[in-house]
């Protein structure tokens, strides 16, 4: 979560507790009472979601590692069989061909690799094994394909939860700023002669920053 929304965040908690500690003043007007209500009602929705936008974030992250590892087991035995296939060209002309392994594939060429070399391990099954490949090769290919496969669509789904949890948040956040805008004029005029309630809305309204603390200046070289 970003600096900005974090404040805004603390903000809106800030204004939440000077509502409850005004309660009979916000009460005696029907639309600050309404403009309140639907305050609280947004901040408790937004300290859900930001909990479910952690978690989101987290789980994202978790899939992403998972792939990162899936992936590395798809290119694992897709070189042993490339270099299998290599070792095999001189008696085996043009078998090379059939199993290249090309540098920066994405992630569907690669799936897509490892499904055509389990088709022609139809014919090349023993002969790949021969040259230093695992036994169960295609096996293996078929496996990594359908795990990376899988992985992927986890963590597709996990990024867009991601994102939309974010998207949630911003907007609710917004929604709470106008609400405060709204409830400030308000309380302007009902509580007008309240000094002290209207400066402690003040501070309570008011987005509060951290102050920027300039590095010392470095010393002079002797």
């Amino acid at each position: 979560m970003d600096d900005i929304t974090r404040n805004r965040i603390e903000m809106a908690d800030a204004v939440e507790q000077w509502f409850a500690d005004h309660a009979a003043g916000v009460a005696s007007n029907n639309k600050l009472k309404t403009t309140k209500n639907t305050f609280v009602t947004k901040l408790t929705l937004l300290r859900d979601t930001v909990g479910e936008q952690a978690g989101a974030v987290s789980e994202a992250k978790e899939q992403t590692d998972v792939k990162g590892d899936s992936r590395e087991n798809c290119v694992t035995i897709a070189k042993k069989v490339n270099r299998s296939a290599k070792a095999a060209e001189i008696e085996q002309p043009g078998i090379e061909t059939r199993y290249p392994y090309p540098r920066n594939l994405n992630d569907e060429a690669l799936v897509a690799l490892l499904r055509s070399f389990a088709i022609g391990g139809a014919t090349d099954d023993a002969i790949i094994a021969a040259y230093g490949a695992p036994v169960d090769w295609i096996a293996q290919c078929d496996a990594n394909a359908d795990a990376f496969e899988a992985v992927t669509q986890l963590q597709s789904q996990a990024s867009g939860e991601k994102v939309g949890k974010r998207a949630l948040t911003l907007a609710l956040v917004d929604d709470l700023m106008q609400l405060i805008r709204t409830a400030g004029f308000i309380i302007e005029n009902v509580f007008e002669g309240d000094v002290a309630a209207l400066a402690s809305w003040k501070s309570a309204s008011h987005v509060k920053t951290k102050k920027y603390t300039p590095p010392p200046p470095t010393p002079p070289t002797p």
